[in-house]
């Protein structure tokens, strides 16, 4: 099965990364596989569902073999957002102190 949605990543040019060809320095493009698929859908549960939960639909024994891959993944967006919302606020004017 690996192999055949491998073939159809590599017929819709699916590229998931570039590794050097084997016994070379030429870059080779590294196609979708059954991995990738099952890390994406992971990757958008992991933004929606607590650790617990996303442990179970990953299928995994423990959760801390789901921790590391996919726990604070967006510890760097949340923060860029909350910088967001603390810059709006500094600037937008509170309801009582708008002009009327």
């Amino acid at each position: 099965m690996s192999d055949w949605i491998v073939a159809i990543g590599r017929k819709a040019g699916v590229k998931v990364d570039m590794r050097p060809k084997r016994g070379t320095d030429e870059l080779v493009p590294v196609y979708a596989s059954a991995h990738d698929l099952r890390r994406s859908f992971d990757d958008c549960w992991a933004r929606i569902v607590e650790p617990m939960v996303l442990r179970d639909l990953m299928r995994h024994a423990s959760v801390i073999t789901t921790e590391p891959f996919y726990v604070g993944v967006y510890a760097k967006r949340t923060l860029q957002a909350l910088r967001t919302a603390k810059s709006r606020s500094e600037v937008t004017p509170e309801p009582n102190e708008r002009a009327g």
